[in-house]
């Protein structure tokens, strides 16, 4: 059987499907690790047997004129463990590097260390990585989080009665993609470009904090974790055929989950974003002041007043995009693409069109303003690693934003046209 899983993870090579590949190799060290260590828990034999079959042969040697006691960074059990939770359970190919407890791991010390390696400034590196971290990742397919997220839009046109219009699993996956698509390869081969050769300011190590540790899951818990990753997917991807209310299925997905023990009830609770929940709740409890006051229609047709009588898509389109983009320099991206919510759709109603593309170009806006360290979290930590100014924050990130503009208004403006019968 395990001659078997080898050969289909080099089939899944040869064919360029590297998911494939990733899933089954992650899950060898489970397999190896069941028959060498069958005693220890699931995550300590993992690690056990990876650390020692193949983490200790992936241990670079020290550069010269390096201390000999240096710690190298590497692909430790305990990095791949990561990696095969988050890959398997969530379906993001992501580590979580405040799991990591190896100091010489961390995923900055990664960054810095392969600067030093390769002869390369940090500063060169680091932007690279922040830009793709923050508007690359929100284009992921949908699942885990961002399966339901298509829901959450769906649940604020009903707030404001305006649900004639329906967004489907992949809307946003359409106009997202290519846009994370650019990003990943502006990253790559033209950032480095406008990155300055040396750091502006001195370079600063990013602290993490670490969280709880819990014990692995058992084998009957870790079959029910992906049996109901899988149906929930697949049920949210089939809802229409199925006859049931989106929200039904996420939600018994999550009872099943916490029913069986793979999360406990505080884990459960703890795994939630309030700050997002709460922000959802307001939106929707200001859609409806704003409908039953009537201060809804004042707000919209400002708006629309201020756009004239224009028809145009991909002018619409655009200004709800740089609204975004502007907003999110000075406020958190998260709390500007909700707090434009209510204003898209109100406009949209009242110039009675299809809200769809206005929506997606207010959450693309608000992940590609990464130009002041107010937008992410992720700003400031890239300023500390790559010794970024203000300065060349925002020289680095004006073109690639603008781009990115006219790439998520052509895109999602013609899947999503203003008016879908001109």
């Amino acid at each position: 059987m395990l001659q078997r899983l080898i050969d289909d993870m080099n089939n899944a090579l040869s064919a360029n499907c590297y998911l494939a590949a990733l899933s089954i190799a992650l899950m060898l060290p489970d397999i190896c690790g069941k028959a060498e260590y069958p005693d220890l828990k699931v995550g300590e034999r993992y690690k056990a047997w990876y650390d020692e079959f193949v983490g200790k042969y992936e241990i670079p040697p020290v550069p010269d004129g390096w201390p000999d006691d240096t710690k190298m960074p590497y692909l430790s059990g305990e990095v791949v463990y990561s990696l095969r939770n988050s890959f398997l359970h969530q379906g993001t190919p992501n580590i979580e590097p405040e799991k990591i407890k190896e100091e010489e791991n961390k995923i900055d010390k990664f960054a810095l260390v392969m600067c030093e390696e390769m002869d390369i400034s940090p500063s060169k590196m680091v932007y690279s990585i922040g830009l793709t971290a923050v508007s690359a990742s929100f284009a992921i397919m949908p699942i885990g989080p961002y399966a339901a997220s298509f829901i959450e839009d769906n649940g604020y046109l009903a707030s404001y009665s305006y649900d004639m219009y329906q967004f489907t699993i992949w809307s946003e996956t359409f106009v997202k993609l290519p846009v994370a698509i650019f990003v990943v390869i502006w990253a790559i081969f033209v950032a480095p470009k406008f990155a300055p050769d040396k750091p502006d300011l001195p370079i600063k190590m990013v602290e993490k904090r670490e969280l709880a540790k819990r014990d692995p899951l058992n084998p009957v818990q870790e079959v029910i974790g992906y049996g109901v990753f899988i149906v929930v997917i697949l049920g949210l991807m089939f809802q229409s055929k199925i006859g049931l209310a989106s929200w039904i299925i996420p939600m018994a997905g999550a009872v099943i989950i916490v029913a069986s023990g793979v999360l406990k009830e505080k884990e459960a609770i703890a795994s939630m974003n309030m700050d997002i929940i709460l922000l959802y709740v307001g939106v929707v409890t200001l859609g409806n002041a704003f409908a039953n006051t009537g201060a809804g229609e004042l707000v919209g047709d400002f708006v629309a007043n201020l756009l004239g009588n224009t028809t145009n898509s991909y002018l619409i389109g655009a200004i709800f995009y740089f609204a975004a983009f502007f907003l999110t320099s000075v406020l958190y991206n998260r709390a500007v693409s909700k707090i434009l919510l209510p204003l898209a759709i109100l406009t949209s109603i009242s110039l009675g069109c299809d809200p769809r593309g206005v929506i997606i170009m207010c959450y693309v806006g608000s992940m590609s303003s990464i130009i002041t360290p107010m937008a992410t979290a992720v700003v400031p930590m890239m300023m500390g690693a790559g010794g970024y100014s203000q300065k060349t924050l925002v020289k680095m990130g004006a073109l690639p934003a603008l781009l990115m503009g006219v790439i998520a208004v052509a895109i999602g403006m013609t899947i999503f046209p203003a008016y879908p019968s001109m």
